[in-house]
């Protein structure tokens, strides 16, 4: 059997949480797009995926600013209308945290701007509600550049919530934000990590978590989960405090990977974490188990 006669077949039997009818770059984006918040999507073509091309093949990629250029404005404003809505409808959302949390799976959060961004919502608000789902540690990441900026933005974070980790990134103010507020007891993640050296001045500085990349630095050609071993085995030999927290996580290999090698945490999206408890024979086993059942006629309660 074909792939594509395999994926029709799985298109009569299976159960979608929506469908979308065109493969070209706007069905491609906002299949994966929704995809990757969690969302069980079935994606159709009448012929080849991204045989033909979109009139409109930029909508949900950049809002189509290219279109500045000839000052098309009136098609820049409705590229740009329809990708937020689709991302308003669609976010890494409060409403996902709150689905898993009974689950016992969430030990804490880590937000960036893009995902504020995505919720449409002021930072405070979606910092707050997260914080009071989720009782260990909420990443909530600055936004300026400059030391004395970062500064004040972190103290301000801090103050949302006790369970509050101020999130900043990996550069020579970072780190020195990083000292500060570590000094002051803070809790502060260190982010966009790409090399074990940069590891272990954040580790220095004080940081409570690196975030290495795993997944971008595979994007780069690189190995990212050579990236985390380099970085476990330099804290173990140090003895430093710093977790390694695994982030860009792709699937269930890098878990696996980033499990054996010894890392501290890993921040999923909800399509990882569901993709974990997926299993074909799992869900052949259940359904084997449910017809012997239901031939006894009898029921438990």
């Amino acid at each position: 059997m074909s792939l594509r006669d395999t994926n029709l077949d799985k298109l009569d039997n299976g159960t979608f949480d929506v469908l979308i009818v065109g493969g070209g770059i706007n069905g491609a984006v906002s299949a994966a797009a929704l995809s990757a918040r969690g969302a069980s999507v079935a994606l159709i073509d009448r012929g080849d995926f991204a045989g033909f091309t979109s009139q409109q093949s930029s909508n949900l990629v950049w809002g189509g600013i290219k279109y500045l250029e000839n000052y098309e404005i009136p098609l820049v404003r409705k590229l740009c209308m329809s990708r937020n809505r689709l991302m308003r409808a669609y976010p890494a959302n409060v409403k996902e945290i709150e689905d898993m949390v009974p689950t016992g799976l969430v030990d804490g959060v880590t937000t960036n701007p893009s995902l504020i961004a995505a919720s449409g919502r002021d930072i405070k608000e979606v910092i707050s509600e997260i914080c009071s789902i989720v009782d260990g540690p909420v990443s909530a990441e600055v936004t300026a550049t400059d030391f004395d900026t970062m500064l004040a933005e972190g103290r301000m974070l801090q103050g949302i919530a006790k369970n509050i980790t101020v999130k900043v990134p990996l550069t020579f103010d970072g780190l020195k934000t990083c000292k500060t507020l570590s000094d002051e007891g803070t809790s502060v993640n260190v982010t966009l990590c790409f090399s074990a050296a940069q590891a272990l001045l954040a580790a220095k500085a004080g940081a409570t978590f690196i975030s290495p990349f795993a997944g971008r630095v595979d994007d780069m050609g690189g190995m990212g989960m050579e990236l985390i071993s380099e970085i476990v085995q330099i804290y173990s030999n140090y003895n430093f405090s710093t977790e390694v927290l695994v982030a860009s996580v792709r699937g269930p290999q890098h878990v696996i990977q980033a499990a054996l090698l010894g890392a501290d945490i890993a921040t999923l999206p909800t399509s990882v974490i569901k993709a974990l408890y997926k299993h074909p024979l799992t869900d052949s086993g259940l359904s084997a188990f449910l017809e012997d059942w239901k031939k006894t006629g009898q029921s438990i309660l």
